[in-house]
């Protein structure tokens, strides 16, 4: 999904210009949630890593209630995200 709409694991972030703003979040709220539900009913996460500045919060709120998978949210700022993230799928790849 582009313009700051979900992002799966095979997708490349689109660059954009447009700012998310509160208004943006809400509106793309709805949206969101039933990609969610769709890729949550396709298939079962035993984890799902959700790494999303504040600004864009409002745009899944409520997520979780979509899924029994455990969620494990970025923590930190940007550069400690990064890491934090690497880590992460580096604990979860198929080779370890």
């Amino acid at each position: 999904m582009t313009h700051q709409g979900i992002v799966t694991a095979d997708e490349k972030i689109a660059r954009t210009d447009v700012k998310m703003t509160p208004e943006l979040a809400v509106s793309l709220k709805d949206k969101n949630l039933d990609v969610l539900k769709r890729l949550f009913a396709a298939k079962r996460y035993e984890e799902v890593y959700v790494n999303i500045g504040r600004a864009y919060l409002n745009s899944i709120e409520g997520f979780e209630k979509l899924t029994k998978s455990k969620i494990t949210w970025a923590t930190g700022v940007l550069g400690k995200k990064a890491v934090h993230m690497k880590k992460w799928g580096l604990d979860h790849s198929h080779g370890s």
